[in-house]
């Protein structure tokens, strides 16, 4: 299990520790001790119920062994105080098997072959009434008493560090990487401009990726042409900036304006 708000990682359980893991000290401090107790004797519960689910998708299929995996995604949004949505979201072997929204009175199958197994998650079921309950009260109570304990840590604005390397590539090409790293919120947006303007797609972007202290990274990287003679920027646009603030240079020589060169 890994508990998130706004892409934070804020708490984790496993079959090895079975218990579950405060990653956060405000978050443990938020929702307080007998809560994470309740939630690590919950997690104990669903590692049985998980295995009664899968035996039975297994003997559904006519499986008696391999590697399954059975997946829950269970999700709230407030919009200021009011919820507005809610799922809880059931996979098998990575394949889309029911959902359940907030605002719905029975589960909606994904694959045909849940259709089989609408029995199983009546109305009447505990594991039904379960994640009812979880979507429309504690789902909601435990995101708001997280955002009221979390005010500063989950509005503080920590900017990209930025630098932009330059490597000779085959044919006379030359290939620039852009690196924004240590930010924080999740948001930001990085492209590359030419000549002040024109916005260029990237070759290779490897995506948000978290650091281990709650904060991101984000490389792209684009290839010029030989005998570009241009000026190039990566161009990134995040809260903690204000404007969008560029990392650029000419001719091979790249620099931050900021901080005078690299």
């Amino acid at each position: 299990m890994l508990a998130k708000l706004d892409g934070l990682e804020l708490a984790s359980y496993s079959s090895d520790r079975r218990e579950v893991q405060p990653l956060q000290e405000w978050a443990a401090q938020a929702v307080g001790v007998s809560y994470l107790r309740k939630k690590t004797q919950e997690f104990r519960l669903y590692e049985a119920i998980s295995r009664v689910v899968t035996h039975r998708w297994m003997a559904q299929h006519n499986q008696t062994g391999g590697i399954h995996t059975l997946q829950l995604h269970v999700n709230c949004v407030l919009d200021g105080d009011t919820p507005v949505r809610g799922q809880f979201h059931v996979a098998f072997d990575r394949q889309d098997f029911l959902i359940l929204e907030r605002n719905q009175s029975a589960w909606v199958p994904l694959a045909p072959e849940a259709s089989n197994e609408m029995h199983f998650w009546d109305a009447g079921h505990t594991w039904t009434l379960f994640a009812r309950e979880l979507l429309q009260e504690e789902c909601v109570d435990t995101l708001r008493s997280l955002l009221q304990g979390g005010i500063e840590a989950l509005g503080r604005q920590v900017p990209p560090g930025m630098s932009v390397t330059y490597r000779d590539a085959p044919q006379g090409s030359a290939t620039l990487s852009c690196h924004a790293r240590g930010f924080y919120p999740l948001p930001i947006d990085v492209s590359w401009v030419q000549d002040g303007a024109e916005i260029l797609p990237p070759m290779n972007a490897s995506g948000i990726l978290p650091h281990a202290d709650g904060t991101y990274q984000i490389r792209q990287s684009l290839e010029i042409p030989p005998r570009w003679g241009h000026s190039y920027a990566c161009q990134v646009a995040h809260s903690s900036l204000g404007e969008p603030v560029p990392t650029m240079g000419k001719g091979g020589e790249w620099w931050n304006p900021g901080d005078g060169g690299q």
